[in-house]
C-alpha cells in the first residue's frame, strides 16, 4: 500500500512540477549560453526576481493544491495494478453495516474478510504513469532537455561560473567598476 501511495503521489506531483522545471530550464539555458552575461546587472537582477515570482505563482497554482494520497488511494492502486476483483484490500477495512449484536453475523463477516484477504496471491504496483503527454503533446520537455545538455557542452568549463552568476548576479556592471589611483604630494 505504501508503494501504491508513492506511485499515486508521483503521478500527482510530476505533472505539477513540470512547469517549474521548464521555467528553470529556460533560465539555465540562457545562463549557460552566455545570453545573461550580455545583459546589464539591473536587468539580470530584475530577471532573477521575475523568475522567483514566476516559480512562486507556479508553485501556488500547481503544487499547493496536490493532496497527499490516503491509505485507501494506495490500496486501490495495488488492487487495480494486481488485477484483483471485488476490492479485497479496501473491503477488508469495511465495517459491518447491520447486525453488530448478532454473533453469527459478525463471525460470518470476519470469515468473509479473511477469505478475501487470503485470496490475494501476489500484489504488485506498476511504475507510475504521470501521463505528461496530455500536458505536453509535442514533447517540448525532451527538446528542452536536449538543448540544456547542448548548452552544458557549449559552456564547457565555464558552466559552473555561468550558473553561479545567473543565480547570484553581481549587483554592478563590470564596466562600472572603475579603479582610480591618485597620488597626492604634500
Amino acid at each position: 500500500v505504501f508503494a501504491g501511495r508513492a506511485a499515486v503521489l508521483w503521478e500527482r506531483v510530476w505533472p505539477a512540477i513540470w512547469p517549474m522545471l521548464g521555467v528553470l530550464g529556460i533560465y539555465a539555458i540562457l545562463a549557460l549560453t552566455g545570453v545573461l552575461e550580455l545583459l546589464s546587472a539591473i536587468t539580470r537582477v530584475s530577471l532573477l526576481w521575475l523568475l522567483g515570482a514566476t516559480l512562486f505563482v507556479l508553485f501556488w497554482n500547481f503544487i499547493r493544491p496536490i493532496r497527499i494520497p490516503r491509505w485507501e488511494d494506495g490500496a486501490r492502486r495495488v488492487e487495480r495494478d494486481s488485477g484483483l476483483t471485488n476490492r479485497p484490500i479496501t473491503e477488508g477495512a469495511d465495517n459491518l453495516a447491520a447486525g453488530h449484536a448478532d454473533p453469527l453475523t459478525t463471525k460470518l463477516w470476519q470469515t468473509h474478510v479473511l477469505r478475501l484477504l487470503a485470496s490475494v496471491q501476489s500484489l504488485r504496483v506498476k511504475l507510475p504513469s504521470p501521463k505528461l503527454q496530455r500536458r505536453d503533446p509535442y514533447g517540448a520537455r525532451f527538446v528542452m532537455l536536449a538543448v540544456l545538455i547542448a548548452a552544458f557542452f557549449y559552456a564547457g568549463p565555464q558552466a559552473g561560473d555561468r550558473l553561479r552568476t545567473a543565480f547570484l548576479p553581481p549587483l554592478t556592471d563590470p564596466q562600472d567598476d572603475v579603479l582610480f589611483n591618485a597620488w597626492i604630494s604634500p
